[in-house]
């Protein structure tokens, strides 16, 4: 039997090899995934649009997940605020991954950025996708998400929504 830590994908730029740590592991490590200057022209729109945001006092802050939070700031609909998002959510490696896993006409449901200043408050462990199970502690069984399927959840039947979800 392999040593845990030693049986765990290995930072890769190859993304058949990549595609195999998925199959194998439930993630990959993909280097060279987003160009440096990519990375660098998200960030600095991003804290543009941010600051944008913020002098016209849009609110930003998820009070539905934390009332008392005035610190974490959302941006929401990124694709809408700029190309280098578009180009970021495009970019060949993270499609071909999602290609592999969900196939070719898997839809990104959102594209937006959650900001913790300095200061922030904090948090429990959560997760935020409903559908999925909830955190597990190291040693404990778990479900790889390449394992999930719309049928046979242990999660049963879903309730009708009462208010708005999102």
């Amino acid at each position: 039997m392999a040593d845990k830590a030693s049986d765990r994908p290995e930072p890769t730029g190859d993304i058949e090899q990549a595609k195999a740590d998925l199959d194998r592991h439930g993630f990959c490590i993909l280097t060279g995934a987003i160009p440096a200057e990519t990375a660098a022209a998200v960030q600095d729109r991003l804290v543009d649009q941010a600051a944008a945001e913020r002098e016209r006092d849009i609110d930003t802050h998820s009070a539905f997940v934390e009332p008392d939070d005035d610190v974490n700031q959302w941006v929401f609909m990124l694709p809408n605020k700029g190309d280098i998002f578009r180009e970021l959510v495009n970019n060949a490696s993270a499609r071909a991954l999602v290609g592999h896993v969900l196939g070719a006409e898997a839809l990104l449901s959102d594209c937006s950025a959650h900001i913790t200043w300095p200061g922030n408050k904090e948090m429990a462990l959560h997760i935020d996708q409903w559908f999925m199970p909830q955190p597990i502690m190291p040693g404990d069984a778990y479900t790889r998400a390449a394992e999930m399927t719309r049928a046979d959840q242990p999660f049963g039947d879903p309730e009708p929504a009462q208010r708005a979800i999102n």
